[in-house]
């Protein structure tokens, strides 16, 4: 004689306990690499972010000393008609004056640094300033002062 089948019953049980094996064993094995791939990423975007600030920090130093060459040669900071640009061509009108930068670098976001004589006395410096990551946001903006 022969056994008799399993009853429907249990072979809708069997099969359920093994779809939730599976899926046991899938969260178990490919949860912690999809955790550990998220982190990855997150962490290679905050340390990118930090580079580009730091980089545009680097920047705007170098920008400040040739703006400070450039006071000492020609005695006032360039206006903000002739820009960042005088550190590197010299301005119409302007007798004695140096090339202090060889050119003008683009923030890390590869856009112009942006540069304000707002000063009222000729012996303050203006304000630099890199738009950030995005340039509609001022909450984002690296500005260096320096006064």
């Amino acid at each position: 004689m022969e056994p008799d089948p399993p009853a429907p019953d249990a072979d809708e049980r069997a099969r359920r306990e093994s779809t939730i094996r599976g899926a046991w064993m899938i969260a178990f094995f490919c949860l912690p690499w999809l955790l550990l791939a998220v982190g990855a990423w997150w962490l290679h975007g905050m340390m990118d972010r930090n580079a580009r600030h730091e980089q545009a920090w680097r920047d705007l130093e170098t920008i400040r000393e040739a703006l400070g060459r450039y006071h000492t040669c020609t005695g006032l900071f360039p206006t903000t008609a002739e820009g960042l640009d005088a550190l590197v061509h010299r301005p119409p009108g302007m007798t004695r004056w140096v090339q202090c930068l060889p050119a003008l670098p683009l923030d890390p976001w590869q856009r112009p640094y942006r540069y304000a004589d707002d000063t009222t006395e000729p012996d303050l410096c203006p304000t630099l300033r890199s738009l950030g990551r995005d340039p509609a946001d001022p909450a984002d903006d690296i500005i260096m002062e320096c006064h």
